[in-house]
């Protein structure tokens, strides 16, 4: 009997806790938010986000004057075609 009525106890104690702490922040004002047409702005120590500065990519002058393997490939069949008609001619 005595254990029913400590655990009557303790839970009218836990009650008027609970019934406390939801009055204290029913007082409590909700936090106002911030306005959106205010600009974020980074703090100064923060650099700055720039776009990166583009370049033409450079082609290296060896590659201009040698032809590339299609390039040859192509050549050699134009030769061949002229060859042909050529022939047929």
């Amino acid at each position: 009997m005595i254990r029913d009525v400590v655990r009557a106890l303790l839970v009218l104690v836990v009650l008027a806790v609970g019934c406390e702490i939801i009055a204290v922040h029913r007082g409590r004002q909700a936090p106002r938010p911030q306005p959106q047409s205010v600009a974020y702005q980074p703090p100064a120590w923060q650099p700055v986000a720039r776009p990166p500065a583009w370049q033409p990519a450079q082609w290296p002058q060896a590659a201009a004057a040698e032809p590339g393997p299609i390039r040859r490939v192509a050549k050699e069949f134009v030769d061949l075609a002229e060859a042909t008609i050529g022939v047929i001619r």
